[in-house]
């Protein structure tokens, strides 16, 4: 109530617990978190949600907050491979299940923050990967799953994205404009994969969601495209 009084009608939402493997507590919202050294996402369905849930429910629906989103981080230390279908049927069911949550406490929707954090380059090209237009169609066939377990679960969700598709611009239209919007280009020059993965979420994207472009880097420059 405190921050709708300030004017505010929403917040970005992000849940700790304990994880159902090891009993640690951390962030529940991580749904490609594995273990030590494990390049496989561990379920999140066993984890108690019980208490946030209630939290979560009283302030989107008595609060005021009624704009808030769930925050979810996509990056991780152990890097996920692109052909493990185990591993990637694993996040997807996480993600499917953090959308129901969303859903079920009245938030709008999930703001993705795929900023690689923890250094595990999950969305950018490494050795071993396979190269050109297989690593290429591999990339959308697992955003396409993930977006697709998403949607089945909240249809109508707000999907905000921090990049979008401006991540091509960061890494690679800015340092060489020459190439514009190429995503194959900026996997050439830098090994960013992102925007093919976005790429599988507008394949999968039912008629009554919605997908935002955070667009962050522009917000580093407004001052100077103003200036």
């Amino acid at each position: 109530k405190d921050i709708a009084a300030l004017g505010f009608d929403g917040i970005l939402v992000t849940i700790r617990g304990v994880w159902p493997d090891d009993g640690k507590e951390r962030k529940l919202t991580d749904p490609m978190h594995g273990r030590a050294g494990e390049a496989r996402p561990i379920s999140i369905r066993q984890a108690d949600f019980s208490r946030a849930r209630r939290i979560v429910s009283k302030m989107v629906k008595e609060d005021g907050l009624s704009k808030s989103m769930l925050r979810v981080g996509l990056t991780t230390k152990n890097r996920i491979g692109w052909r493990d279908d185990e591993a990637w049927a694993v996040a997807a069911d996480n993600l499917a299940f953090l959308a129901e949550f969303a859903r079920d406490t009245g938030l709008v929707g999930i703001a993705f923050d795929e900023e690689d954090y923890s250094n595990g380059r999950q969305f950018f090209k490494v050795e071993g990967d396979p190269d050109g237009a297989e690593l290429a169609a591999l990339v959308r066939k697992r955003g396409r799953q993930v977006f697709e377990a998403i949607f089945r679960a909240y249809p109508d969700v707000t999907f905000h994205s921090s990049w979008l598709f401006s991540t091509i611009q960061k890494w690679h239209a800015w340092v060489t404009p020459e190439f514009g919007l190429d995503q194959a280009a900026a996997t050439e020059s830098h090994g960013e994969l992102w925007g093919y993965f976005m790429n599988g979420a507008i394949d999968a994207m039912p008629p009554d969601a919605t997908i935002v472009e955070g667009n962050e880097e522009r917000g580093y420059h407004g001052n100077a495209n103003r200036n």
